[in-house]
């Protein structure tokens, strides 16, 4: 945000309305471009256009392109930046910038994820119900009974395992509830343990991470 007051708003509002243009081309152009792709080859099943329409709003749609919502925050807090100025005097728009990034600054170290159960459809048809667990920096999923969950190359979600340097690894075993459990998913459910976690090996790295990006290991 203080950077866009530096460079644009010392410029004028036209040019902070040229940078929605900059950032709300491509990413209009790639929301329907997944949208297309998606909606042609079925790869998730039949989508709508109400699909295309979350994605666009809020950046985020189950059936299209998740990562698209860093592109759609910088749009809204660009717009969000310019209405301010139009709105407040100059020094008042500066001081309620200055409130907003302090609380979303706070907002973003480390921020718990929500325990709310989550149902999905994985890829073979069977329904998963699982919890997100951790931060921004460390995190896993849990199945309903208690084992832990990784998502796969593909992003599927998968059993955890513990590979031969006791690191947390995914299993490329599909999870699924537990009353759409095959005679497989059972047989490879018994050699693992549930509530499995991260080696400290993996934990260092994932303290290195949360350094750089916040200064403290904690």
């Amino acid at each position: 945000s203080f950077y866009l007051l530096e460079r644009y708003v010392d410029g004028g509002i036209p040019l902070l309305k040229k940078r929605v243009i900059r950032l709300a081309v491509p990413y209009i152009f790639w929301a329907i471009m997944y949208f297309i792709i998606m909606y042609f080859t079925k790869l998730d099943g039949e989508i709508g256009i109400s699909a295309l329409f979350w994605q666009l709003l809020f950046g985020s749609s189950r059936y299209l392109c998740p990562q698209l919502w860093y592109q759609c925050v910088l749009i809204w807090l660009t717009v969000f930046t310019i209405l301010l100025f139009i709105w407040l005097p100059q020094n008042k728009a500066y001081f309620v910038l200055t409130i907003f990034t302090l609380f979303a600054f706070e907002s973003l170290v480390a921020v718990p994820a929500k325990q709310t159960p989550i149902t999905i459809t994985q890829p073979d048809g069977r329904v998963l119900t699982y919890i997100l667990k951790g931060d921004e920096v460390v995190s896993w999923c849990e199945s309903s009974d208690g084992y832990t969950l990784l998502a796969n190359s593909e992003g599927v979600l998968c059993y955890a395992m513990l590979d031969k340097d006791k690191n947390l690894v995914s299993s490329g075993v599909v999870a699924c509830n537990r009353e759409e459990r095959n005679v497989k998913d059972l047989m490879f459910l018994k050699s693992i343990d549930k509530k499995l976690f991260y080696s400290d090996k993996q934990m260092e790295k994932f303290a290195k991470i949360r350094q750089s990006m916040f200064g403290s290991a904690e």
